[in-house]
């Protein structure tokens, strides 16, 4: 419910002047941002840390699911597509995963914020649950052009193509966007 007024942020706002709030306010979805985006790395970290191990390449269970249909043989309900694989190691996708999925949370709080200070109340949590439902209808209705418009879609590394031979975005392009977008809004 960004910019977290109550009657505290009021008095603040006249104690201090109104940039020197927005600035802080904008420190403090960023914070938010990279703290989320942290619990989002442990909470995977500790699920996958129980049955496998960490290694420098693709071990066997990820290449199975990605080069065979094994995933739908045996009814597990992760995807993992060869592009992925073929495209980037272990540590480059985990970073770039994290880098995007910040980015993704910088930009719906920055949207939440800058719609609830210059509309009515609550309209930020509209547009940003707007946003984050863009994914479904990019992927589902809309056709893989619109993912450059789905910032939600950008967020996923399984969504992007590095190697440009389609007309979908790079991982460069989508930190781009939603950085630049998040810069605009902030």
């Amino acid at each position: 419910d960004a910019p977290f007024l109550n009657e505290q942020q009021l008095q603040c706002m006249v104690r201090c002047k109104t940039r020197t709030w927005i600035g802080a306010q904008l420190l403090s979805i960023i914070a938010l941002s990279a703290l989320y985006t942290c619990y989002w790395a442990l909470s995977m970290a500790l699920v996958i840390l129980q049955n496998g191990s960490c290694e420098i390449q693709w071990g066997t269970v990820w290449n199975t699911l990605a080069r065979t249909n094994a995933a739908s043989q045996f009814g597990v309900a992760l995807e993992c597509s060869f592009k992925l694989i073929r495209q980037y190691n272990p540590a480059e996708s985990l970073l770039l995963s994290l880098a995007l999925k910040f980015m993704y949370c910088c930009f719906i709080g920055n949207v939440c914020f800058c719609f609830n200070l210059f509309m009515r109340a609550n309209m930020g949590n509209l547009i940003s649950v707007f946003f984050a439902m863009q994914d479904f209808l990019a992927i589902n209705s809309m056709g893989y052009n619109y993912t450059w418009f789905s910032p939600a879609t950008l967020s996923r590394l399984s969504a992007l193509d590095p190697s440009k031979t389609f007309m979908l975005p790079s991982p460069m392009d989508a930190l781009l966007i939603l950085g630049g977008s998040a810069c605009v809004l902030g």
